[in-house]
């Protein structure tokens, strides 16, 4: 996402438009955001849409936010709010990154990844990969080294 100069391009607006996912994103098969096709059935193995990943990894990744993140139970702003990570305490660590609800705003920049962390208001959650500093649309990259984030387990 650009900063843009000074200020923010909007802060971010949450939308359920899906868009088309990235080769490396889950596939409807996979169902990590909730959406299924009207015609399929829910997989067995689906992630419900609002919880925590089963297993986090232990290995962190490291991410600079351009404006303080909501946390949520889930990859979605539908989600209820659970605390915020915030840019008084960048970096931030994040242990894994899930496609869910699209953050968008006014510009046209967007982000379906969501991403597990520790929130500074105590207590984990998901915070949107909108708000990671130079990140491009449907991008979820460590800061440091520029390799995508891993994914969570379902």
């Amino acid at each position: 996402m650009l900063a843009v100069g000074l200020g923010l391009l909007g802060c971010g607006e949450v939308t359920r438009a899906g868009g088309d996912p990235p080769a490396d994103a889950p596939q409807h098969g996979d169902a990590l955001d909730g959406s299924q096709p009207a015609d399929s059935h829910t997989p067995a193995d689906a992630t419900p849409l609002c919880v925590a990943p089963n297993n986090p990894p232990s290995t962190t990744w490291r991410i600079v936010l351009f404006h303080d993140a909501d946390g949520h139970s889930g990859p979605d702003n539908s989600c209820p709010n659970v605390g915020k990570s915030m840019t008084s305490t960048n970096p931030q660590d994040v242990w894994c990154r899930r496609w869910g609800g699209e953050v968008r705003d006014a510009a046209g920049n967007f982000n379906h990844w969501w991403l597990w962390t520790e929130l500074d208001t105590g207590g984990d959650g998901w915070i949107a990969a909108y708000y990671i500093q130079g990140e491009g649309n449907d991008q979820a990259n460590d800061s440091q080294s520029g390799q995508a984030i891993a994914d969570c387990p379902p």
